[in-house]
């Protein structure tokens, strides 16, 4: 089951990265709601799938790390804004871009290490309870 949550995890996120989800979810107090009740949903999915079932937990959690690290960066090393709109939003200080890289950065920090963290943390767990006394 943690395999099935980490398809729909990555669907999720990928989908609303998407520049055209971005925009509505960006104008449209509505579709913030549901874009941000979808990420709440299946993330709580995953990781109660990954406890109920720790060795495919830590093979689903792991993954979602890999997949969120690959999208913080591509967002993050992008040449040019991928979300436009996001430009009414961007500090001045900042600007577009470099709001955007930093975004990227956030993503691939925060959420690709704590899948990473939840799945290793699964792991030692595992080996911990298989050692020998």
């Amino acid at each position: 089951m943690p395999f099935a949550y980490m398809v729909v995890e990555l669907v999720t996120v990928w989908g609303w990265h998407l520049p055209a989800a971005r925009e509505l979810a960006d104008g449209n107090v509505v579709a913030a709601l549901v874009e941000q009740a979808m990420f709440l949903g299946v993330g709580i999915g995953l990781w109660r799938a990954s406890l109920a079932a720790p060795a495919a937990g830590i093979a689903a959690l792991l993954l979602t790390s890999m997949h969120m690290t690959l999208l913080g960066a591509l967002i993050g090393l992008a040449p040019r804004p991928l979300y436009p709109m996001m430009a009414m939003h961007a500090p001045e200080a900042l600007g577009p871009l470099a709001d955007q890289q930093l975004g990227g950065v956030v993503m691939l920090a925060i959420g690709g290490a704590a899948y990473m963290a939840g799945g290793l943390w699964l792991l030692a767990g595992m080996l911990k309870e298989r050692a020998p006394a």
